[in-house]
């Protein structure tokens, strides 16, 4: 996408979590954030250059982060509303120390921030799950 291409990414990443068959507290979902993590670290790696430290082609990054931000969440389309726009607003604005995590070396610098977004995310809304249930 030539436009937005992390916020497309993201609406992917909770699009499909949506239709999966299982929730974010399913072992096999939870493999699947942390085996996406070392995939995404790799690839960001493998497309760094000289010139561009968080080439904006490159959208696992998101795309993991934004999967980090649903482990453990209710499967509720209020959560996964509710998910995305936390995530974006924090991987845009990176609050507290988050964008730290930008100066880790490689591809896990790409990558880390946006995990970051994501655990965040994560932590609000668990705290609105805990109220709200």
């Amino acid at each position: 996408m030539p436009v937005a291409p992390a916020t497309w990414a993201s609406l992917a990443a909770v699009l499909l979590y949506a239709v999966l068959p299982i929730d974010g507290g399913h072992p096999v979902f939870i493999t699947m954030v942390f085996g996406g993590f070392l995939l995404a670290v790799w690839a960001a790696h493998r497309s760094l250059t000289p010139t561009s430290h968080d080439p904006k082609f490159v959208v696992s990054d998101e795309f993991i982060g934004m999967w980090a931000a649903l482990l453990w969440i209710p499967k509720e389309w209020a959560f996964l509303v509710a998910a995305f726009l936390l995530f974006r607003l924090f991987d845009i604005t990176k609050p507290f120390y988050i964008r730290r995590f930008e100066r880790l070396p490689g591809g896990l610098g790409v990558v880390a921030d946006d995990v970051m977004a994501g655990v965040l995310t994560n932590l609000v809304l668990q705290l609105f799950a805990r109220v709200l249930t």
